[in-house]
């Protein structure tokens, strides 16, 4: 599955009062804020939640999920699935248009699904959910099927994907096709602009087939420090804020922010981690005991305590701890440096010269342990967490350099894997199907950025997503989670929620298991008059 990643024109403002202005002067304007700018609009080649966070107001799926997370239709009316669960119709809806008059038709739906499948598109997000889809095919202008080789069981939740427009990306170059960064969709809002390095602007689409939302206009500003980006809200530059957990501590004491917002604390569908590259291209990290000391050098626990606020839970593994499969037997591991060292020492590092570094001979050469961790720009809470796990390593002999980078520049060094280990997290999809991180074969073209191998997992994800019974597939899963926990491709970091500020004129806002992203969700907000 998918991974990943706003009355009157002015209330009255007092200078150095503490009250908020409203962030624009049309009260049905909603502002919100995204701490980098995206790579992309097409929902196709993105892989990154700050495109997401945008081009999913622009554009539909065949269906969506509620605030219960039930799959409902969206541009699909209906649909039937075979008994052996091999074939999918849907039946779509009739009146559908694009942004730009086109109709919308099943012929849409068949070419995303093509350019999914075309490896010059780098759909290395979504491909592996379509992979046993033997045939996809228009029966008519509104009626689509996709045939399977083989029973898949996130099939239907796969086709959660944006669709996007035929006759707007046929015969043209995919990756550097201006609509790239201009979208053309279906949803109940149509893109206006994008001002680079400052803002990206959404307006509602008049006469939509299906929804009429109070909110105008939406509009992203580009703020990547959090500093910056909560004196916006305060000023009310901004009507939503996410907060750090300090700024949280500090906001739910200033009265200026809590008597005008909506103060929300959430669960949401991610993990944090630390990623070691295994491709050999470093010499540290293809030998599984360097990778748990690593694990055992950072004290998971007291980062939660102390730089979390308590707003986080530490996991062992790669499942979000509310979902079922979780392994709640497995342990994170625990902080001690002396296990650390010692597992160093049995992987053959030592100080063989005495001068504080440990070093091992390669290939006749004397290599010292000192290595690279990419992170965000705007991650101060991540950056925080390494310098703490920077000083316990120089204690045992390691030198861990930093280096903060924007992130477009990160995500190409990523998918190119032109790293040596970074910290990052994971948006999850409502199936916990582990296979587009940890499988082999995402190695070459799919998010297993790190070059993981294992046979056992690969087979277990393999019987994973076949097994129809979920207490049969949970103990599938859980033994993922151990092989995972015990081979440490990844320091698995923790759980955090959401902390949330969002101005109070806006109101009939709900929350799902999976946060705000849900159908309506913001659709049904209303507006204080």
């Amino acid at each position: 599955m998918k991974y990943n990643v706003t009355a009157l024109i002015l209330v009255i403002v007092v200078l150095f009062s503490g009250c908020r202005k409203q962030a624009s002067s049309h009260p049905a304007w909603y502002i919100t804020s995204l701490p980098a700018e995206p790579v992309t609009l097409n929902p196709v080649t993105s892989s990154e939640a700050y495109g997401s966070a945008v081009y999913g107001h622009v554009f539909n799926s065949l269906i969506t999920v509620d605030k219960t997370l039930t799959v409902i239709p969206d541009l699909a009316e209906r649909w039937e699935i075979s008994p052996d669960h091999l074939v999918y119709t849907f039946h779509l809806r009739k009146d559908v248009t694009w942004h730009d008059g086109k109709p919308f038709t099943a012929h849409d739906v068949v070419f995303t699904y093509q350019k999914i499948m075309d490896p010059l598109s780098k759909a290395m997000n979504k491909r592996a959910d379509f992979l046993d889809v033997v045939k996809a095919e228009a029966l008519g202008d509104h009626t689509f099927r996709a045939t399977y080789k083989r029973a898949f069981v996130p099939a239907l939740l796969s086709w959660g994907i944006s669709i996007i427009p035929r006759h707007i990306f046929q015969n043209v170059d995919f990756l550097s096709n201006p609509y790239n960064r201009a979208p053309i969709g279906t949803g109940v809002y149509r893109f206006v602009e994008w001002k680079t390095g400052q803002q990206l602007t959404l307006a509602k689409v008049t006469n939509h087939f299906r929804d009429n939302p109070a909110i105008e206009r939406i509009i992203f500003k580009v703020i990547k420090d959090d500093a910056v980006r909560l004196a916006a809200y305060k000023r009310g530059d901004i009507d939503f804020n996410s907060m750090n957990a300090e700024q949280w501590e500090r906001a739910k004491k200033d009265a200026s922010i809590t008597r005008r917002s909506h103060m929300l604390e959430y669960t949401v569908l991610s993990f944090s981690y630390i990623g070691w590259n295994m491709d050999g291209s470093n010499p540290f990290f293809t030998d599984k005991r360097v990778r748990q000391a690593m694990s055992h050098a950072l004290p998971v626990d007291a980062v939660i305590k102390s730089i979390l606020h308590g707003h986080a839970r530490a996991i062992s593994g790669p499942f979000h701890p509310d979902v079922w499969a979780y392994n709640k037997a497995v342990r994170a591991y625990p902080f001690d440096m002396k296990i650390s060292a010692a597992l160093l020492s049995s992987a053959g590092w030592s100080d063989s010269d005495k001068d504080g570094v440990l070093d091992r001979s390669v290939n006749g050469k004397k290599i010292d342990f000192r290595f690279e961790i990419l992170y965000g720009e705007s991650s101060t809470e991540g950056e925080a967490t390494l310098i703490l796990l920077k000083e316990n390593l120089a204690k045992i002999g390691v030198t861990l350099d930093l280096h903060k980078i924007e992130w477009s520049a990160y995500t190409k060094k990523i998918h190119s894997k032109q790293f040596t280990a970074c910290l990052l997290g994971w948006s999850l999809s409502i199936d916990p199907d582990p296979t587009q991180l940890f499988h082999s074969r995402e190695i070459a073209e799919g998010l297993n950025y790190y070059s993981y191998r294992n046979a056992e997992v690969d087979r277990l994800c393999d019987e994973g997503i076949r097994e129809f019974d979920q207490a049969k597939r949970a103990a599938i899963y859980r033994r993922v989670h151990a092989v995972l926990n015990d081979e440490c491709p990844y320091t698995f970091l923790w759980a955090r929620n959401a902390l949330v500020a969002i101005d109070d004129r806006f109101t009939g806002i709900e929350l799902s298991p999976a946060g705000l992203d849900f159908y309506p969700g913001m659709l049904a907000w209303k507006i204080k008059k």
